[in-house]
């Protein structure tokens, strides 16, 4: 019996220990990225890339593992300098936190583990299936009255969660299908259910993932992947784009077979309604 609750101690103490290191390392380089918006001049050549801006000393733990873990190349990485500026963007969303953001009407909601959590918030907006993306699992009355899919992940800049995308996209499409409401989750609902959220937009409403986390910081303004998630992000776009199931960036029309295979129209701020 002592043996089994020191182990458990350990085991928390272990995923503490991971994420305050975790959070300590994007906050540096959080830091380190206003003090040299700050104090650098504008670059004369506009050809410098990411990886030349990252090569000072301070950036190149961040970079370094960005570029090992995922293989990051250099377009890559310029491609999330982009996306993490689109949170500075200014917004009509507002942070709340009483009650999941509605993403899609009637169909997909976003939110943090407190929501899932509120078996009478869940009956009152009719939602019947979540997705717990998290290393909290919900108490057994959720799991008794709703249908979930529970994801065992931490919040881990290193951590592959591209390899359940397939999973949670089928999850999120069935649930459309039956018209049914779902509620994707995390601990916050800022990272991995961003990240979730993201992947489902693009595979089933053929966005980019610039177009695709543009519109979800319209409905959720914390959704905030971190930089593995985006990373993987952006690579499971370029698998998308190479089968032709995300529209290219000339506006091409998409394939018979894309379409067949991804009924969903293209997301659009008037399209929400289930059809």
């Amino acid at each position: 019996m002592h043996r089994n609750r020191g182990s458990r101690t350990s085991q928390r103490y272990g995923i503490l220990t991971r994420k305050l290191i975790t959070f300590i390392i994007c906050l540096s380089f959080y830091i380190i990225s206003l003090s040299c918006e700050r104090s650098s001049p504008p670059s004369s050549s506009s050809s410098s890339s990411l990886l030349d801006q990252m090569s000072d000393f301070s950036y190149n733990p961040m970079s370094k593992f960005l570029a090992n873990k995922f293989n990051a190349n250099d377009d890559e990485l310029s491609y999330l300098d982009k996306l993490t500026k689109l949170k500075q963007k200014n917004r009509k969303s507002t942070l709340q936190y009483t009650s999941p953001s509605v993403v899609i009407d009637d169909f997909l909601f976003h939110g943090d583990l407190g929501h899932a959590s509120n078996l009478s918030l869940l009956k009152s907006l009719d939602i019947r299936y979540i997705i717990n993306i998290c290393d909290c699992p919900l108490d057994k009355e959720i799991m008794d009255e709703f249908k979930v899919l529970h994801i065992n992940l931490d919040d881990e800049i290193g951590v592959d969660i591209k390899q359940h995308f397939d999973q949670t996209n089928q999850f999120l499409f069935s649930c459309k299908e039956k018209n049914q409401k779902v509620l994707v989750h995390c601990q916050m609902g800022i990272s991995r259910s961003s990240t979730i959220v993201l992947a489902y937009l693009m595979k089933y409403h053929h966005n980019t993932l610039l177009e695709a986390y543009d519109f979800l910081l319209n409905k959720r303004r914390q959704a905030s992947p971190n930089y593995g998630f985006l990373l993987q992000l952006i690579q499971y776009e370029k698998e998308l784009k190479q089968k032709n199931e995300i529209n290219d960036d000339s506006g091409k029309e998409k394939s018979k077979q894309s379409d067949v295979e991804n009924p969903v129209k293209t997301l659009d701020e008037n399209i929400n309604k289930v059809e």
